[in-house]
């Protein structure tokens, strides 16, 4: 469901860049509640999946190419009180497989389940695994048969399993971490026959193994990696991985040994890359989240080969929290990336969004925001809010409220400070836009109480 007052605010949401870079945006949900997104995936129709958790229950919405909604559904399969999606994957057939775990009254205590749908979201078959502790399904992928490759948790020990369509068990396997302790299995890679998987610890948190298993699950070599809380893992066209976790981007080779692996920083800021994947030029593109002190952003990367990052935008800067989940390429090698933010106080929607690809010759100036290092005091106010820039700005300031109607606007020259007034608005969230005379522009979130 959109309303025209979320298209303005996902406009609002990706103004900071250049208009001509962000060709769509659109969130999803009910006007009021909580919707928390966590996993996008592309389907075989140009459209995109997006999954998660509202009020409790299973929310899955399809889209087109477009980000237009094809269907929304919630599920909440028996006993279940809360419910959220891990991940999702469509299969060879067009069918849709959606995996979770959540909780029937007992929060201490979770249970793990699948689900199988039809191209438009009716249910095939769904699946519970139970145990007197803790059960879950966490990734999902499409094996190179055809069948289902999952991992999943029962009585609090992790594995591997490949399920048949039919939901039917073929094996399960587990796998150490080292002699003494049962590691856990996630972040599955289909590579050609067999697959990638990333071997957990419970207690050794800076390092995975990097597992190289066959179609039958049986393990033919390993590495220890520095890298963990491992948020994805894809193939580039030389079969080499490329994994986004603790605050880095890994890249391995098919022998699992790491090529590279860098930590940007956004303003002297820490980010965590959440998604990344390969695009038509030879490079990567990735999404991140930032935190700027006082709440969350998102943002895009690109990344050459060699870990030279060529590119990076910060999308969203405003006063609520914004979380990414997934990128991915499409067709014509734009970057389709989504996540879920906070609209207004006690409100998240889902979001989608396509961004114009970069161009193979980057310079890092273009379509970056004018003024990295902008403060913006005090926000929420009441009569006047102070702009303060680290450089000379010359172009318009412009003041937007919610219904995209311009209410306020001066032309500066070459200043660093200036005071926008407030005193004769109503109450409510406003849109404060710099455009520069070279054309590069900035864009804050102005709260007046």
């Amino acid at each position: 469901m959109k309303t025209p007052l979320l298209a303005f605010l996902a406009l609002l949401l990706f103004s900071v860049s250049a208009p001509a870079q962000v060709l769509w945006s659109k969130t999803y949900g009910t006007p009021t509640g909580v919707h928390l997104m966590n996993k996008m995936t592309p389907l075989q129709n140009g459209g995109y999946l997006l999954a998660g958790v509202r009020a409790g229950y299973t929310y899955i919405v399809r889209t087109d190419t477009n980000g237009d909604t094809t269907w929304t559904r919630s599920y909440l399969l028996t006993g279940f009180q809360f419910a959220p999606a891990n991940d999702v994957a469509e299969d060879t057939d067009g069918n849709l497989i959606v995996i979770g775990s959540g909780h029937k009254g007992n929060t201490s205590n979770y249970d793990g389940f699948i689900m199988k749908l039809k191209p438009n979201g009716d249910t095939l078959w769904t699946k519970q695994v139970i145990s007197p502790q803790a059960d879950s399904y966490g990734n999902v992928i499409i094996a190179n048969d055809g069948n289902y490759l999952v991992t999943v948790v029962v009585n609090n020990l992790a594995y591997l399993q490949k399920l048949s369509k039919g939901g039917n068990v073929l094996w399960t396997r587990s796998y150490m971490f080292s002699t003494t302790e049962q590691g856990g299995p996630g972040a599955p890679v289909a590579l050609g026959n067999g697959y990638f998987i990333f071997i957990y610890s419970g207690y050794q948190t800076a390092q995975v193994r990097t597992t190289r298993i066959d179609e039958s699950g049986n393990e033919m070599f390993s590495h220890l990696n520095y890298a963990w809380g491992i948020y994805d893992a894809v193939k580039d066209p030389a079969n080499n991985m490329l994994v986004c976790g603790a605050a880095r981007l890994f890249k391995m080779n098919p022998q699992g040994d790491t090529l590279w692996s860098i930590r940007p920083r956004i303003n002297m800021q820490d980010i965590s890359i959440m998604s990344a994947k390969p695009t038509q030029d030879g490079n990567y593109i990735a999404v991140f989240d930032r935190s700027n002190g006082m709440d969350g952003d998102v943002g895009l990367m690109k990344v050459a080969p060699d870990g030279t990052v060529l590119k990076d935008t910060v999308l969203y800067r405003f006063g609520y929290y914004e979380n990414s989940k997934s990128i991915v390429v499409d067709a014509n090698g734009d970057y389709i990336f989504s996540g879920y933010a906070q609209i207004i106080p006690g409100q998240h929607n889902f979001f989608l969004a396509k961004h114009h690809k970069w161009n193979h010759a980057l310079g890092l100036k273009d379509d970056r925001e004018l003024a990295s290092s902008l403060k913006l005091y005090p926000n929420p106010a009441q009569q006047q809010i102070a702009l303060e820039l680290e450089k000379p700005f010359s172009g318009a300031l412009r003041l937007y409220n919610l219904q995209g109607q311009k209410i306020w606007q001066q032309t500066v020259v070459k200043t660093t400070k200036k005071v926008v007034p407030l005193n004769n608005l109503p109450q409510g969230i406003y849109l404060l836009q710099g455009i520069a005379e070279d054309g590069t522009q900035f864009s804050r979130k102005v709260v007046k109480k």
